[in-house]
């Protein structure tokens, strides 16, 4: 028997992945900015964080998607 994640736990996950996404943005901001770090790296974690963050706001819609999956399956 296959377990479904419970809203609960996605609604943990949600706002987990955007507090990972918002600090992540913060740091590389910080990095650029502040300690004035141009490496090509900061570029990738920039957009590391936006996707992070992009994927946070669409969490549920995955997760209602891949229990209907699950079901079907």
């Amino acid at each position: 028997m296959q377990k479904h994640i419970q809203p609960l736990t996605m609604k943990i996950l949600k706002y987990f992945i955007l507090v990972v996404g918002i600090l992540g943005l913060a740091a590389t901001l910080l990095n650029v900015f502040y300690f004035k770090d141009t490496s090509s790296s900061n570029f990738g974690s920039f957009m590391g964080c936006v996707y992070l963050i992009f994927i946070s706001f669409r969490f549920e819609k995955i997760i209602t998607w891949l229990n209907s999956k699950l079901k079907r399956a």
